[in-house]
């Protein structure tokens, strides 16, 4: 008798043979990754009704919330991914789920007694930017052993569907079930969500060990690797540069465009709430279409011309009043143009970072780069609210185009400019 095609999807670990979807770890990851990221839409979306509404926290608590629930990446950005090349990278997916479902039930728990504050609050908005740290930075390093280099970039395709799909339906939901139960009872939700990613995770098979460990590399040396390694990397160092720089740009246009859609536009918030559900939509557009775009034009070309976008379609946004269409019409189509633009940037991206990274060092390479790439963002929100404050929200908006153009131009005078794909040559191996 033919063996079945069940025989096929062995639970052997990281089968780089098999298509992704037939990779069973894979689909694992897949739903622990979409669990995780209903919950995290959830639980952002629930902290700030619960800090407004409920708890009447002033301006500043809920902006102190807000940069502490963004701390983790420049505090911990760098070391964390010395810890997660020493530990199995799968029980960091799991750990990390398994505190953020601790953080997030002690809302309803607190609740219940009456006891919820603003300081509770304000203590578990960094434990949360923890332990998505941890497990995105796990997430990361787990994927290429897992369904193998040459597939990561299908991989992300895949995850980057669901991702959108949890930034359309979270909030939604979330808004739904404020007309049936109060905001912290929100939390319930996030924490089933949480425990299900951490049984998900803990069911991945993938074969792996510790790439470092204490008696051979002390953890200064093993925390600057990663940085050094970026910096000597032309490709690392030119995308870390690159995204680094746009997101500085989003970072401050993110801190004044609620501002600017709501004040100087005067859309409501319902229309502001569904325009972002649009541009979720063009994430979704991007994910099915970045592949066939990269194997038409090459990774490398479909990154220059997704970055390349960026400025014309940011540069939208302060020009929104002048241009003859509706302003909620416009607004819609800025976020759905950027979500297509960055997924398909990302899922490029992805695939030649695993191929230029050994395995030995993705964690502290992934760790190095969001440092840069992620720590930019709160220091663009700062800038942003400055700026808006003193010079106007329209000068603002065009500094940060200015910025996302700078980006786009350290990409073209890269050495990369002149390749389509990843030359074979820049590849590291696998070790």
């Amino acid at each position: 008798m033919p063996p079945s095609d069940s025989s096929n999807e062995q639970d052997a670990t990281g089968n780089e043979s098999l298509p992704v979807l037939k990779n069973r770890s894979f689909r694992q990851l897949w739903l622990a990754n979409f669990s995780g990221d209903m919950g995290n839409q959830v639980t952002s979306f629930a902290l700030s009704i619960t800090a407004v509404v409920f708890l009447h926290a002033s301006a500043f608590e809920v902006a102190l919330i807000a940069a502490l629930a963004r701390s983790a990446n420049l505090i911990l950005g760098i070391p964390a991914g010395v810890w997660i090349d020493r530990w199995p990278r799968k029980w960091v997916l799991v750990s990390a789920a398994l505190l953020q479902t601790l953080v997030v039930a002690s809302v309803p728990v607190a609740y219940a007694s009456d006891s919820l504050t603003v300081v509770q609050l304000i203590i578990i908005a960094p434990l949360l930017s923890i332990s998505e740290l941890f497990f995105d930075v796990a997430h990361t390093a787990v994927l290429p052993p897992l369904v193998g280099r040459d597939r990561v970039s299908e991989a992300n395709a895949r995850l980057s569907v669901s991702d959108n799909t949890a930034r359309i339906v979270g909030p939604g939901a979330a808004g739904a079930l404020l007309k049936i139960v109060s905001a912290p009872l929100l939390y319930v939700v996030s924490t089933a969500a949480s425990l299900l990613t951490a049984v998900m995770a803990s069911t991945i098979n993938v074969s792996e060990k510790p790439t470092i460990t204490r008696d051979r590399e002390k953890f200064w040396p093993s925390m600057t690797a990663g940085l050094r390694y970026v910096g000597k990397s032309v490709v690392l160092r030119t995308f870390m540069i690159n995204a680094g720089t746009v997101n500085l740009g989003a970072g401050l246009i993110g801190a004044i465009y609620p501002l600017f859609i709501l004040r100087d536009l005067g859309l409501t918030a319902s229309q502001m709430g569904l325009a972002l559900s649009i541009g979720a939509v063009g994430g979704i557009a991007g994910s099915i279409a970045g592949l066939p775009i990269m194997k038409l034009l090459g990774e490398i070309r479909t990154i220059l011309v997704a970055i390349c976008c960026l400025p014309i379609i940011f540069v939208l946004a302060p020009l929104t009043p002048f241009v003859p269409l509706p302003d909620f019409a416009l607004v819609s189509t800025v976020e759905f143009l950027l979500s297509f633009a960055i997924v398909t940037y990302g899922i490029s991206s992805s695939g030649i970072v695993a191929r230029v990274t050994p395995n030995a060092m993705l964690g502290r390479v992934t760790s190095a780069r969001r440092f840069v790439t992620l720590g930019s963002i709160p220091l663009g929100s700062l800038l942003g609210g400055a700026t808006a404050t003193w010079l106007g929200n329209d000068i603002a908006l065009f500094l940060s185009v200015a910025c996302i153009v700078g980006g786009a131009g350290n990409m073209l005078v890269s050495p990369l400019r002149s390749h389509r794909t990843l030359p074979t040559g820049w590849e590291a191996p696998a070790l």
